[in-house]
């Protein structure tokens, strides 16, 4: 996928250059952007892939907690699991997958939709919750808000973060650390009066060469967050499991007890449905009136009768009580399959953010940063957890 990253990158640069930014915008997890016009979209529903070709839309919303989300207009809009966007560039025809993207931006409108979000997110967060403004500007950043990404970052120094954070953050904001301070790049002096200042240009990833030790660390660390990530999501199914198991075999047990109670009532209605046969065809009528019929096997008739209507009574108490287990076992097994997809839907979001994480640390060492284990770790804790 690098080599199509660096088409993607370089369609960017040639678009800056020769004229207008195309319609649509794709932001990458990696922190890339391609600018170009969507030529299709692939949602997947109910496991069956529906493909929105370009004109059938008009936005597009990824979310990582949910369903993704396509806009077809004003008031329709489906819902599923983003498979892969396919735009059009000036570097041809490139293919994304849904856990290559966060955000996507479709014309203006697109644009308009991350400030609401943003907006909305941002009303949230108070302005002394350091973590809750380093998180909204990792959000603004990965969504190309630029300019809210700093300002949320040179709030929340304000806030005086605990120290792992106050490292994330400062990185965050390209600060680097000098005699014992963090502070922003030095600026080069002009060349003459006639020259603005420039900041002192930052290496290229790939353009410096990365400690072999950080390497091997980075590497171990991206191994054991991803086994992590595997092994929460084993775990939150198997919390499914355990919260609902007594629950669903109680049902079960209550549905078999009101079916065989029922399968007896019935078979006992049977039995006296025929004895009451037999005896009237001992007087050899089998329809003849009860009033007719000797008082002795009239009241054994009369008996069998209120035996058979007690019986047919408790049947219908039987029916009735299977309907009501039937509609718990449904309910129940809805609950199950909502509780089993929203550890699925977790467990995706947590992968990803964790692969989001892989992507910061090596773009972070090949950038010529000297992280510490601890600091690798933080940026990995953090997208370990589940947001709210």
């Amino acid at each position: 996928m690098k080599t199509v990253h660096f088409l993607a990158l370089a369609a960017v640069l040639v678009l800056t250059r020769s004229g207008p930014a195309l319609a649509d915008t794709l932001l990458l997890a990696d922190g890339g952007k391609v600018d170009g016009t969507i030529d299709e979209v692939i949602l997947l529903q109910n496991g069956e892939e529906k493909k929105f070709s370009a004109g059938k839309f008009t936005a597009v919303r990824l979310d990582p907690k949910g369903q993704d989300v396509v806009q077809v207009d004003a008031k329709t809009a489906e819902t599923g699991g983003l498979v892969s966007v396919r735009v059009r560039s000036v570097g041809g025809l490139l293919t994304f997958k849904r856990a290559e993207l966060t955000a996507i931006a479709v014309g203006q409108a697109g644009v308009d939709e991350l400030l609401k979000q943003y907006n909305a997110k941002r009303a949230e967060v108070k302005d002394d919750d350091a973590a809750g403004l380093y998180e909204l500007a990792q959000w603004c950043r990965d969504n190309n808000l630029r300019m809210q990404a700093r300002d949320l970052g040179e709030l929340c120094l304000k806030t005086n973060p605990k120290p792992e954070l106050e490292v994330l953050v400062h990185r965050f904001l390209g600060h680097v650390l000098k005699d014992g301070k963090w502070v922003v790049p030095e600026m080069q002096p002009p060349p003459d009066d006639t020259q603005p200042v420039r900041p002192t240009p930052q290496p290229e990833p790939g353009t410096t060469k990365v400690d072999p030790a950080l390497a091997a660390l980075g590497n171990k660390l991206a191994a054991e967050y991803g086994q992590k990530a595997a092994d929460t999501r084993s775990k939150d199914r198997e919390a499914v499991k355990t919260t609902y198991e007594a629950k669903w075999t109680k049902v079960l047990a209550d549905l078999k007890k009101a079916k065989d109670e029922y399968d007896q009532a019935t078979r006992r209605k049977k039995e006296i449905s025929d004895d009451i046969a037999a005896e009237r065809r001992r007087i050899g009528y089998s329809n003849v009136p009860t009033d007719m019929i000797d008082a002795g096997v009239r009241q054994r008739i009369v008996d069998l009768q209120r035996e058979y209507d007690k019986a047919n009574e408790k049947a219908g108490q039987l029916e009735s009580t299977i309907v009501k287990a039937r509609r718990e076992e449904f309910q129940l097994a809805s609950k199950i399959k909502s509780a089993l997809s929203d550890a699925s839907s977790r467990a995706d979001s947590r992968e990803q953010r964790v692969s989001v994480a892989k992507s910061r640390v090596e773009r972070l060492l090949l950038t010529g940063g000297k992280p510490t284990e601890a600091e690798m770790r933080a940026i990995y804790d953090e997208a370990m957890k589940d947001k709210s």
